[in-house]
């Protein structure tokens, strides 16, 4: 166990914004945990304040969770940016203060893209797991001493292995023909990926016949970090056009001098940030029609 003090940052916000795919929270006694899952690698953290409480080893958290939470990055400073440079996105970004942009795996990425498909944040969360739960492998941790089971992000043999279980359930078909094709070209065409420039990889995902057009974008913003790519689904990019008058694209493009200084050549996190308006906004909807 290993704490860290981490300014701007908010576990609830990075969990409702749609990237956590494989995240739980779990509350035990007075005690909230966020349990996440990535590729093989399982920790539970707890938050007080600014406070970051790791239930794994020191050594875990520098070793893979210090990147994949995106800690080096100075996010309290990018929210300044904005209140300096440019006031419209200012209420956007004060509404996410604290979200973080994940560095996530390219093969779980792959997967998430299909099983968020017409699916809301928590229906992803609950096929993600169903997934794992039929093809990856079982472990056991402990959290403040209570057992807890959790599985591996499955690999395309795993899938294959599965693939008749996996079948009886429609929205899991795209997902054992990518592990299909994927295991006869080899898994290192994945891991190849993060040494080939964005349109040598678009062209790839392409080539596989499995992805929407906005899935491979958020595949190679999530999974390969390309900080360039504007991973925005249709109906977020036209809440953005109808609030700003302009496609994100557009905006970028005829803002380029401000939009590199304002967000530092991050338009993942000018994605993030559009993404979690648009899911606040459904979710307040939703409330009220309740």
């Amino acid at each position: 166990m290993m704490s860290l003090v981490v300014p701007g940052f908010d576990l609830e916000q990075i969990y409702k914004a749609g990237q956590a795919i494989r995240w739980q929270k779990l509350r035990l006694v007075d005690n909230l945990y966020y349990v996440i899952v990535s590729n093989r690698n399982f920790t539970a953290i707890e938050q007080k304040k600014n406070r970051l409480i790791f239930t794994c080893s020191s050594n875990n958290v520098y070793d893979y969770w210090f990147e994949y939470l995106d800690l080096r990055q100075d996010y309290v400073e990018l929210n300044a940016d904005m209140h300096r440079t440019l006031s419209q996105f200012a209420k956007m970004s004060d509404d996410s203060f604290g979200l973080h942009v994940l560095k996530l795996e390219v093969w779980e990425v792959m997967l998430a893209v299909l099983v968020m498909r017409k699916s809301s944040p928590e229906k992803a969360r609950m096929n993600m797991d169903l997934l794992c739960s039929i093809a990856g492998k079982k472990h056991e941790s402990a959290i403040n001493s209570i057992r807890f089971v959790w599985h591996e992000t499955p690999d395309s043999e795993d899938i294959v292995k599965h693939s008749e279980e996996l079948l009886k359930y429609e929205m899991f078909k795209p997902v054992v023909d990518l592990a299909e094709k994927v295991d006869v070209l080899g898994e290192f065409i994945i891991d190849a990926m993060a040494l080939d420039s964005n349109g040598k990889n678009m062209q790839f995902l392409r080539s596989l016949e499995v992805f929407k057009p906005q899935e491979a974008r958020i595949i190679m913003s999530w999974g390969l970090g390309r900080r360039d790519v504007i991973a925005l689904s249709k109906t977020q990019g036209a809440m953005f056009t109808r609030k700003f008058g302009c496609s994100p694209l557009d905006w970028m493009r005829s803002n380029r001098y401000v939009s590199d200084r304002l967000f530092h050549g991050r338009m993942d996190y000018f994605s993030q940030l559009v993404r979690s308006s648009y899911i606040n906004k459904k979710q307040k909807e939703l409330s009220e029609w309740e």
